[in-house]
């Protein structure tokens, strides 16, 4: 009986699978002239993210976290009280602002340039 209902199921399933795609779909590209017609200007920045240099100073040591504006933590690192610390920060090109977290705190970082300076007193 297992057999005989194997049979019928492999059987179904062969006819079932063997049909026409009803939906071709008629795609054509012309690969020669693709990517010549694209007018790209000469100050285009393809850059798709940026360096920041971060320098952070503070008088008690503790874990800075530096995240946007959705949670996401791009660098967690550890301060040693009274020691400047010096990071290089990589963030995708469209992140305008970070914050800051050390100690409990949150502190707005603007990504206006390099190096940028943070002092936790």
């Amino acid at each position: 009986m297992k057999k005989l209902l194997f049979f019928i199921f492999a059987t179904s399933l062969m006819f079932g699978s063997c049909n026409r795609d009803r939906y071709k779909e008629q795609h054509e590209v012309d690969l020669n002239n693709s990517t010549k017609q694209l007018s790209v200007p000469q100050d285009f920045d393809w850059k798709t993210s940026l360096d920041h240099i971060i320098t952070i100073k503070s008088a008690s040591a503790g874990m800075l976290d530096v995240t946007n504006s959705d949670g996401k933590v791009y660098q967690q690192v550890y301060i040693h009280a009274d020691k400047s610390f010096e990071m290089k920060l990589t963030v995708p090109t469209w992140e305008k602002s970070l914050q800051v977290i050390f100690r409990g705190k949150k502190q707005p970082l603007e990504l206006t340039g390099s190096p940028i300076e943070l002092n936790f007193e």
